[in-house]
């Protein structure tokens, strides 16, 4: 079973919506795909 989990979060403020943006963009850099966000195509 994996250990990863996919479920819907309620994005019910700005400050949520900014984490999992953030979050969201810095996915590539912590695998080590790329050193910055932007240079992630």
């Amino acid at each position: 079973m994996s250990e990863y989990t996919n479920h819907p979060t309620l994005l019910y403020s700005q400050e949520v919506i900014m984490q999992k943006l953030n979050y969201i963009h810095q996915n590539p850099v912590r695998a080590g795909l790329v050193t910055e966000p932007e240079h992630y195509l």
